[in-house]
């Protein structure tokens, strides 16, 4: 295949894997396959492993997946598995989200005094913009 990147390092039934970037076909065990169609390949066989594999050994394949990928020096929008934030979030709006949507207006202020010892913040009337 001229023009094509070989990679020698990386060997598929006793043949190396080769693409080429000017027809975008990718060569893996004399079978050529196009980029789209590799993507399908890759997406079943991991749909397939994901199904199979228990799931806590599953994030920890995530999770060396993307300490891999930060020692790779791949940009973020090129990592494939992203490496989880450090800090915690909290679950408020999550678990509020139909509650706040319903009202369609206010805001979250802290508490009055007389009412903190059971409210952390309560919910004002202010409406929004042209309301």
């Amino acid at each position: 295949m001229p023009n094509a990147t070989q990679l020698t390092e990386l060997v598929v039934g006793e043949m190396p894997v080769a693409f080429n970037g000017a027809t975008g076909v990718l060569s893996l065990d004399a079978k050529e396959l196009t980029v789209e169609a590799w993507l399908e390949l890759r997406r079943r066989v991991d749909l397939i492993m994901k199904h199979e594999v228990p799931p806590a050994r599953w994030q920890e394949i995530k999770e060396e997946m993307a300490r891999i990928d930060k020692l790779s020096r791949l940009p973020g929008v090129m990592r494939e598995h992203q490496a989880q934030p450090t800090f915690t979030t909290s679950n408020f709006l999550g678990e509020n989200f139909l509650a706040i949507n319903e009202l369609k207006r206010g805001r979250l202020k802290r508490a009055p005094k007389w009412l903190r010892w059971a409210f952390d913040a309560v919910v004002t009337k202010e409406g929004y913009g042209k309301d």
